[in-house]
């Protein structure tokens, strides 16, 4: 009963649009809720693994979201597997997002998420997986005192050996874009700004590239918001944009 009930379906569909089977629960429970859903696939394995966010009580404590993970196998119909507790710590874990690096058969999946672990600001933190969708070794992306960063945005970099994540650094002044390498190892790279002007920026969204990631984000003018976007390292550009 989705009106007292959250819970994560999935749907499979070609590659033209229409869909191959109805809804289908990944987590559907009368003692939780779950949701915020995202997923990546791992073509080593034919697999896909769905990440979301466990709240066991219902809305009541905002203590008490946790990360959790399920693969799904892609042979001749999706199956699910087993649930995995990616990070059920202190403090709240939410807004999940998932890669998986195929360079790396060993733990190739990201999942970060934003984490109030220290404070309640929150920090972006992360977790590598193993193939089996178990946590093997926490990361931290961006965690300063007293600054909320959170709304954490993922994609797989092979060019820059391993993953790329941007997420909003919120000072008292305005929230401002930053990225970060992470390497299929887990070691992380100095921060980069993508964009710190004295605007709200922030939602942003990455996707992978033959040589660098691309990175998009919503930014307010004094009219409304406008969306931008730029490759990585590269200057920033205004969307709509057409390339040849």
């Amino acid at each position: 009963d989705l009106s007292t009930n959250w819970s994560v379906y999935y749907r499979r569909v070609t590659s033209t649009g229409p869909s191959i089977d109805g809804s289908i629960p990944v987590k559907k429970s009368a003692t939780a809720f779950h949701y915020a859903p995202d997923v990546a696939y791992n073509l080593n394995r034919n697999e896909y693994l769905v990440v979301y966010v466990r709240d066991a009580s219902k809305g009541q404590d905002p203590d008490a979201l946790d990360i959790y993970g399920r693969r799904g196998y892609n042979a001749g119909g999706m199956g699910m597997l087993p649930e995995e507790v990616i990070d059920s710590s202190a403090g709240s874990q939410t807004q999940p997002a998932v890669a998986a690096y195929r360079l790396n058969q060993t733990n190739p999946y990201l999942v970060v998420f934003q984490d109030y672990w220290n404070d309640s600001a929150g920090d972006v933190r992360g977790y590598l997986l193993d193939a089996d969708g178990a946590p093997q070794l926490l990361v931290n992306i961006a965690t300063n005192p007293g600054i909320s960063e959170g709304s954490p945005a993922i994609a797989i970099s092979e060019a820059m050996g391993g993953y790329a994540v941007a997420w909003e650094h919120n000072t008292d002044l305005s929230p401002d874009l930053y990225t970060r390498q992470v390497r299929s190892t887990g070691k992380v790279e100095p921060v980069s700004l993508v964009s710190v002007l004295p605007v709200d920026e922030g939602a942003p969204a990455l996707a992978n590239g033959s040589a660098t990631p691309f990175v998009t984000w919503q930014q307010s003018n004094t009219a409304g918001w406008d969306i931008y976007a730029q490759f990585l390292l590269l200057e920033r550009i205004y969307l709509p944009l057409t390339l040849r």
